[in-house]
């Protein structure tokens, strides 16, 4: 008590006193540290800025010696060179005198100029906002005082008007203007804006307010002032260019002339983009094309809601004009490629949406609002006398400007796209929708090849001739209620795989391997495989359908051996655990679908096939190995599965909903899939699938012996001794562990094999005596009647004999673990002996338990010293010698 007393006093003085002193001493250190650094950062500040760094007074300048030698002790007599430090001096000190103040400038930073700011900048615009609201105040109180009528008042706007806009041309002439830096540069153009704000208004008083001119007067006047404010926008910016286009987009609505004949309005928005569109042209004003495209999307929007429109053909056609100004405003910047996944040359991958330039953006965004445009039309009106020649002719367009210019290249894909989304939307769907979708998928699949050779870069346009036609096939399949027939439907499907096939024939003659263009082989090779699959699915139903699939996965296997094309590796895999999704789908594993007959039904005849055809395919791709392995092991799972589900069939009588089949049933689960995990532990195969495969079967067996014990209670065990039941439950597993140990055992991985050595020890224990337990209880394992003397004899006597098998079984094989178990399983014979067969056997039973006990205790000692340690001893003298 003194000794831990006297150790927490100690503890206590070091926190105390000693980490206090270590604290102080550290915060000079740090305070030592942080002043030197701060002089070393001002030093380099300093030489940074030319400025001459004054040596400390406590130490003397010595010259820097050359490091590149050995170091020597000086000399005490050595004295450095005094005249190349005062030579320079006198020359230098006016040069860095006159540094001086550009280091302190570098070194300080710059002073605010409030007075500039505020009297040349903020004035301006404060001087501007007010000259406006005085404006609106004045012509307020007017109105209030009733002191002109309403012709005056907007004469006299309209002059105001006039006079702002002159007199911003006077201050642009003006030298203090022209050489201002400051705000005060844009008065012209803020006098210009007000100017243009205030004819606006007047032409809207008098049109709307006061009724002084017609409608149509009113819109002339309006667009006048546009035009007006665009031309002022070449001399004072992009400002008045907005407020120009504002007014020309917004006129129509203040002027009555909204409601008026869509023949009018909308060539007049489009003549207004195209104005816009031609001054960003030259002039080069983003943001001036974001509102040209808002203006323009605006009017295409009201005249597809205004139930005014009468015309079928007013919004399409205006669609159709936008797009055609989209392509020619951005065909300067659209001569380079959009760059696809990889270059001519197979190099670096460079992203898809290259944006060129910014009449290039735009070109795209107005494509893109004149696909909406005719979308939305199509959908609205059906297929109507106009939806067929408006999406022939927006297809058409498409692939001319991707013809004509290679960064167009997207233009293509937005018009097949807005032909596919008309068709998944039309309502309702009729049944020439077939014919025109054929139609438009001939248009695609035909300009598109004859275009392929003429591209520099085929992927946008070979993805469209490829797959606009599997595409409308599917969407077909996916709206029509019924395909009759449906093999006219599979000939269909199989017919178009055979043009793509013969497509892909064609250019891999023509680029060899498909190196110059690899996209263009693999959309055509995922037209190919989405058609064969769609053949299959029309053919086929039920577990056939999967059985299809797993062929078709085999076919891509074959078809890229032919071309070595990695989408068709890829989509073999695809398919593949399509087949295995397909075909264990619980809606399909019904009575119906199976049939009664035991093992020789749907089941095998669906699924073998394709374990083959899933083997075959990894067979067949064997060069690819992750590949090989995914589809080797979709075939095992698909095998796994195989066997469940016919164990299950058996046992519930012909269907997989039957009654539990009790022992046999769970001994089936154990055999099969502790078996499978034991060929795959053997083998040692690897791979993310595979291991996922093996351990998996080893759990699932796991858990049927499991289930297996668990129903010993109502279960019935007929047949002979050894020959029963128990032994395909429990004695066939337990050597199966003993597999699966051997296999992690060469495989070097010793914790898992000592785990799964432990347990089919175990389990082969659990064997023996539940048939020396059915020896005497017969088929019924469990019932009421008492436990007999020679009954509980015969549990020690297995316990002896499965012991002294293990051991003799470890010594051959050289297994300290076999060997291990034996003693434990003799160790408990030795406690069942004392404690149970002491008291429980008399007579010539209890002597005849103690007399083989300590008869087998004595003998299996010697056997140790005859074949285990003396042969270790032997084995362990030769390695030393």
């Amino acid at each position: 008590m003194g000794e831990g007393l006297f150790l927490l006093v100690l503890l206590a003085a070091f926190f105390f006193l000693v980490v206090p002193v270590l604290a102080v001493v550290a915060a000079v250190r740090a305070s030592s540290l942080h002043k030197r650094l701060s002089t070393a950062e001002q030093k380099i500040a300093a030489l940074q800025a030319g400025k001459p760094v004054a040596a400390e007074a406590h130490e003397p300048f010595i010259a820097p010696l050359d490091d590149t030698g050995p170091k020597l002790e000086p000399e005490p007599e050595a004295v450095p060179d005094p005249e190349p430090q005062s030579a320079p001096e006198p020359d230098l000190e006016p040069a860095r005198a006159a540094d001086r103040p550009a280091a302190e400038a570098a070194i300080k930073p710059p002073r605010i100029d409030w007075e500039r700011r505020i009297a040349a900048n903020w004035m301006v615009w404060a001087g501007a906002l007010a000259l406006a609201l005085g404006g609106l105040f004045l012509v307020r109180v007017a109105i209030d005082a009733g002191w002109f009528g309403p012709t005056a008042r907007t004469v006299l706007a309209g002059l105001l008007g006039v006079g702002l806009i002159a007199g911003s041309y006077r201050a642009r002439a003006l030298n203090v203007v022209q050489e201002a830096q400051t705000a005060v540069r844009h008065l012209p153009s803020i006098m210009a804006g007000a100017g243009v704000i205030t004819l606006f208004g007047a032409t809207l008083a008098a049109g709307v307010l006061y009724a002084l001119l017609p409608p149509p007067i009113i819109f002339v006047l309006f667009a006048a002032i546009a035009a007006l404010a665009v031309a002022l926008a070449w001399m004072y910016g992009p400002a008045l260019a907005a407020l120009g286009l504002m007014g020309a987009y917004v006129g129509p609505f203040f002027t009555g002339a909204d409601g008026g004949s869509p023949l009018m309005l909308l060539p007049y928005a489009f003549a207004v983009t195209a104005g816009a569109l031609g001054m960003i042209r030259v002039r080069g004003w983003p943001f001036v094309s974001m509102l040209a495209l808002a203006g323009a999307m605006l009017w295409g929007l009201l005249g597809f809601f205004d139930p005014s429109v009468h015309s079928q053909w007013a919004v399409p056609v205006y669609a159709l004009a936008l797009a055609g100004l989209a392509a020619l405003f951005g065909q300067h910047q659209a001569h380079d490629p959009l760059m696809w996944l990889k270059s001519e040359a197979g190099e670096a991958r460079t992203p898809v949406f290259r944006i060129h330039g910014e009449a290039f953006a735009v070109a795209h965004l107005f494509w893109l609002g004149a696909s909406a445009l005719i979308l939305l039309h199509t959908i609205d009106h059906g297929l109507d006398p106009v939806a067929v020649p408006v999406l022939s002719l927006f297809g058409g367009m498409g692939l001319f400007a991707t013809w004509r210019r290679a960064g167009y290249s997207l233009f293509v894909i937005i018009s097949a796209a807005t032909s596919l989304g008309a068709m998944a939307l039309w309502t309702p769907w009729v049944g020439q929708v077939p014919s025109f979708a054929a139609t438009l998928a001939v248009l695609y699949a035909g300009a598109g090849w004859l275009l392929l050779p003429r591209l520099q870069v085929q992927a946008p346009v070979a993805l469209v001739s490829a797959l606009f036609a599997p595409a409308a096939f599917m969407i077909a399949a996916w709206r029509m209620t019924a395909f009759d027939p449906p093999m006219l439907w599979a000939m269909a499907a199989f017919g178009l795989a055979a043009l793509n096939i013969m497509a892909l024939e064609r250019l891999s003659a023509r680029d060899e391997a498909f190196r110059s263009h690899p996209a263009t082989g693999a959309v055509y090779a995922l037209a190919a495989a989405i058609f064969m699959v769609l053949c299959v699915a029309f053919a086929f139903s039920g577990l056939w359908l999967g059985t299809g699939i797993a062929v078709v996965a085999l076919a891509l296997a074959v078809l890229y051996r032919r071309f070595d094309l990695w989408l068709l590796r890829r989509a073999s895999v695809v398919t593949g655990a399509a087949a295995v999704v397909v075909l264990l789908r619980p809606d399909l594993l019904t009575e119906a679908t199976i049939s009664t007959r035991p093992v020789l039904n749907a089941l095998s005849f669906s699924i073998l096939p394709s374990i083959v055809a899933l083997l075959g395919a990894g067979w067949l791709l064997k060069a690819r190995q992750d590949t090989a392995r995914a589809l080797s092991g979709m075939a095992a799972f698909l095998g796994f599965a195989l066997v469940g589900l016919l164990i299950r069939h058996s046992a519930g009588g012909g269907s997989l909903e039957g009654p539990q089949g009790g022992l046999g049933e769970f001994a089936g689960y154990a055999i099969s899939y502790l078996g499978a995990a034991a060929g795959l532990f053997w083998r040692n195969a690897s791979g993310l699938v595979l291991n996922l495969l093996r351990w998996g079967g080893l759990l699932v067996g796991s858990f049927a012996v499991l289930l297996g014990l668990g129903a010993l209670n109502d279960a019935s065990v007929p047949g002979w001794p050894v020959l029963n039941l128990l032994l395909p439950a429990f004695a066939m597993p337990a050597l199966l562990l003993a597999v699966c140990a051997l296999g992690q055992s060469r495989a070097d991985l010793p914790g898992w094999s000592r785990a799964l050595s432990i347990a089919a020890m175990g389990l082969g224990l659990v064997w023996a005596l539940l048939e020396t337990h059915r020896a005497f209880t017969g088929p019924v394992l469990f019932d009421a009647e008492p436990v007999s003397d020679a009954q509980m004899w015969s549990y020690s006597a297995t316990l002896v004999v499965y012991a002294l098998g293990l051991l003799i079984l470890g010594t051959l094989r050289r297994s300290q673990l076999a060997r291990f178990g034996s003693l434990a399983i003799l160790a408990t014979a030795l406690v069942k002996v004392f404690i149970f067969d002491l008291g429980a056997l008399d007579g010539a039973l209890r002597a005849a338990s103690f007399i083989g006990l300590g008869a087998t205790l004595l003998s299996t000692a010697l056997f140790y010293q005859r074949f285990v340690f003396n042969r270790d001893g032997k084995g362990q003298a030769m390695q030393g010698s």
